[in-house]
C-alpha cells in the first residue's frame, strides 16, 4: 500500500487535540504515519499526545521546548527531505478533524487522476456551538494543468490559501523552494499551497467536503502583529509571481478578481488594528505603510472593480466603505508625527479622491498645504492652492 505521512503541530491545544488525533486514528485507511508535535505547550497537550501514541504505534510524538522554537527535526520540511519521494503527506491542524474517508477518497482521487495535489471541500464550523456555519466545496471535480491553472483561477483561489484539506505527492514537495516564500506571521498556509501549486502539473479537487474546519474567533486570523498590513501585498504579488509564472500572462480578469482578494484582506488587516490595544500613532505609522503598495494604488484606481463577475454593486461599496472609514478615521487623529504629516496628507486625498469625497478630500488639501508652509515650502503650497 501506498503510505501517508500525516502531521500536527499543537500549541495549548487540550480542548481540541484529542478531536483530531482521533479523527485521523479513524481512517478507512490505515497505512499512515502520525507526526503529532508538541510545540511548547503549558498545558496537558503533550500528555494527551503522549497516551494516545501508547495506544496507537502509527503516532509518533515529538516536543519542542518552547512556542515556535523548533528542534531539529521535528519540523514538516525535516520529515519531508528524509522521507520516500513515492508516498504522500498531508497537514492537519490542531483543532480540526478529518472524514473518516479522507485519506482513502484523496489517494483513490490522485491515483486515478495522476495528481500530485489532491484538494477536498471544508465544514467551516462555528467552534461555539458547532454548527456548520458554510461548506466550501465546487459542485463537481475539477482537474488543474496547463492553461486550465489562468482559466479556473477565480474558481480554484479559495483552495490555494490553506496547507490543509490536502494531500500531497512527497516528491512535490520535496521541490519547495523557500527563497520564493517570505516569512510572514498572517499568510504563511498561502504561501506555501501557492508555491506547491506552482510546482505542481496536475491538481485535483474534489467536488466533495472531507475536512472540518473550526472556526475560533481568537486565531491567527484576528490577531495583530507588527507585518499583518504588509501581509496583504505580500499575498497579492505572490499569487501575482504564481500566475506570471505558471501561465506567462495575468488576464484582466485574473487581475480584476486578484484585486477583489486583496480587498477583503485589506479589509481584515484593517479591522484588527482598529481593535489591537496600540495607541493612535503607532496605529498612523503601521497605517502609512499602505502609502507606497501598489496593490493599494490599484484598489484606488479601480472604479469598475468587480464588473467582470456581476459584483460591481457589492464590490464599489465594500471598496467605499473601507475608504471612507480609513479616511474619517485618520480626520479624528488629534496629533500626527511631523514626519509623518505629508504622506498622511497625502494618503488621504488620495482615498477621499478615489471614492469622491470632496469634503474631506479639501480637508487633507488644506492640512497638507498648511504643513508645506509651516516648513517654509511655500512654493509648493502654492502650486496645490
Amino acid at each position: 500500500m501506498t503510505k501517508c505521512i500525516v502531521y500536527t503541530y499543537a500549541y495549548n491545544a487540550e480542548k481540541t487535540i484529542k478531536r483530531t488525533i482521533d479523527s485521523v486514528l479513524a481512517q478507512t485507511y490505515s497505512d499512515f504515519i502520525y507526526y503529532v508535535v508538541d510545540n511548547g505547550s503549558t498545558d496537558s497537550t503533550y500528555q494527551l499526545i503522549e497516551n494516545s501514541a501508547k495506544h496507537d504505534s502509527r503516532i509518533i510524538p515529538l516536543r519542542n521546548e518552547k512556542n515556535h522554537i523548533w528542534i531539529s527535526g521535528n519540523y514538516w520540511f525535516d520529515i519531508i527531505y528524509r522521507s520516500n519521494p513515492n508516498d504522500f503527506f498531508c497537514f492537519i491542524d490542531a483543532d480540526d478533524a478529518y472524514k473518516p474517508d479522507f485519506l482513502k477518497k484523496s489517494l483513490d482521487f490522485i491515483q486515478k487522476n495522476q495528481l500530485d495535489i489532491a484538494v477536498c471541500g471544508s465544514d467551516l464550523i462555528d467552534s461555539k456551538t458547532n454548527q456548520i456555519q458554510n461548506i466550501r466545496k465546487l459542485s463537481s471535480n475539477l482537474i488543474l494543468e496547463g492553461q486550465g491553472f489562468s482559466y479556473y483561477f477565480p474558481l480554484y483561489h479559495q483552495f490555494m490559501r490553506t496547507m490543509w484539506a490536502k494531500i500531497y505527492r512527497m516528491s512535490l514537495l520535496q521541490k519547495f523552494d523557500f527563497s520564493r516564500v517570505p516569512m510572514i506571521y498572517y499568510g504563511g498556509d498561502t504561501l506555501f499551497a501557492t508555491e506547491n501549486f506552482r510546482n505542481a502539473s496536475r491538481v485535483g479537487i474534489l467536488a466533495e467536503s472531507l475536512h472540518e474546519y473550526y472556526v475560533f474567533e481568537h486565531s491567527v486570523s484576528y490577531q495583530y502583529d507588527s507585518d499583518r498590513l504588509r501581509s496583504p501585498e505580500i499575498l497579492y504579488q505572490n499569487v501575482e509571481h504564481f500566475l506570471q509564472g505558471k501561465c506567462s500572462q495575468i488576464t484582466p480578469r485574473n487581475q480584476d478578481f486578484l484585486l477583489c482578494v486583496y480587498l477583503g484582506d485589506l479589509q481584515d488587516a484593517l479591522r484588527v488594528l482598529w481593535n489591537t490595544p496600540i495607541t493612535d500613532i503607532e496605529k498612523l505609522s503601521h497605517l502609512l505603510v499602505l502609502f507606497d503598495s501598489q496593490p493599494l494604488r490599484l484598489l484606488l484606481q479601480a472604479d469598475h472593480l468587480g464588473d467582470l463577475y456581476g459584483l460591481l454593486p457589492h464590490i464599489k461599496e465594500q471598496r467605499y466603505q473601507l475608504f471612507s472609514h480609513m479616511a474619517d478615521w485618520m480626520l479624528t487623529l488629534d496629533e500626527v508625527p511631523d514626519e509623518q504629516v505629508e504622506r498622511f496628507c497625502q494618503l488621504g486625498e488620495l482615498l477621499c479622491a478615489s471614492i469622491t469625497e470632496a469634503e474631506k478630500w479639501i480637508c487633507f488639501r488644506n492640512l497638507h498645504i498648511q504643513y508645506l508652509r509651516a516648513v517654509d515650502r511655500t512654493q509648493e503650497a502654492s502650486m496645490l492652492e
